[in-house]
């Protein structure tokens, strides 16, 4: 699916569960189909990710979207404009990415002024893909305007 649209994808693992060995991440790997895949043990990513965030905490189990030619510096990741993630059984995005709900009192505290609830948890892969269509509508022409 992602070689259609002309989107590279990348996935890094980060211990923050209980399976926190490399030896892990193959068989989580076949769930996800998608590659290059990376493990990063020191959670370097997720770390600037969040300090970025201007959070206090590891960024993880989020889905990023960045325009082609952004690339990391001293500081780590740019936290982007574009982006989704479960938290607190809600979906929260960055402002801009998707429409916000009308009730955002389930916003998780330390999250609060820096992204906006967008749905609930279920519908997380809905929320995604809808998501992915809005970045990709605000790409330079010939890039795919929908996911398939």
């Amino acid at each position: 699916m992602v070689e259609a649209l002309k989107i590279r994808t990348y996935v890094i693992w980060i211990p923050m569960l209980d399976a926190e060995e490399i030896s892990e991440v193959p068989s989580a790997s076949q769930n996800v189909g998608v590659s290059p895949q990376y493990f990063d043990g020191s959670m370097k990513i997720g770390n600037g990710l969040g300090r970025n965030a201007g959070l206090d905490e590891t960024v993880w189990d989020v889905f990023f979207f960045y325009p082609p030619g952004v690339k990391s510096n001293e500081n780590g990741l740019p936290f982007p404009e574009h982006g989704i993630a479960q938290q607190g059984g809600v979906v929260v995005a960055t402002p801009g990415t998707l429409p916000p709900l009308p009730d955002q009192s389930r916003m998780p505290r330390e999250l609060r002024g820096k992204v906006i609830v967008v749905g609930d948890q279920k519908n997380i892969e809905e929320l995604l893909r809808k998501a992915a269509d809005a970045f990709l509508a605000q790409q330079p022409s010939g890039t795919k305007k929908t996911l398939p």
